[in-house]
This record gives C-alpha cells, structure tokens and sequence, in this order.
C-alpha cells in the first residue's frame, strides 16, 4: 500500500465516524428537547387543572346586595 491508499482509508474513517457522531448528537439533542417541551406541557397542564382564584366580579358573600 503506497501513501494516498493510507490517505483515502483516513479521509473515509474520519467522514464515516464523523458522520456517525455527528447523527448521534443530533438524535441526543432532539430527545432532550422533546422532553423539555413534554416538561413544559405536563407543568402548563397542572397549573390549568388548579382551581381559579375567585374573579373580582364575583361577590365574597353570594347573597349580599352592595348598598347604594
């Protein structure tokens, strides 16, 4: 095996790893952010499932009438 041989063997293991990494650090980015977002949605969903605060259109005592 002369010079370029070793060189092609490089240039392809350095292009194949290098795309392998590069796939699996994609697919690891895009699981962490799918789990943030389900991290946002499951918190959004439990602060929409907590009882409202009473508006202040609504009267303390339902059968009060304010005087004039």
């Amino acid at each position: 095996m002369n010079h370029s041989d070793w060189s092609f063997i490089v240039v392809e293991l350095v292009l194949v790893f290098g795309g392998a990494l590069a796939f699996g650090w994609w697919q690891l980015r895009d699981v962490a952010r799918e789990q943030a977002k389900r991290k946002n949605l499951t918190q959004n969903k439990t602060v929409e499932d907590a009882p409202a605060p009473a508006s202040p259109s609504t009267p303390a005592r339902p059968n009060h009438t304010p005087g004039p």
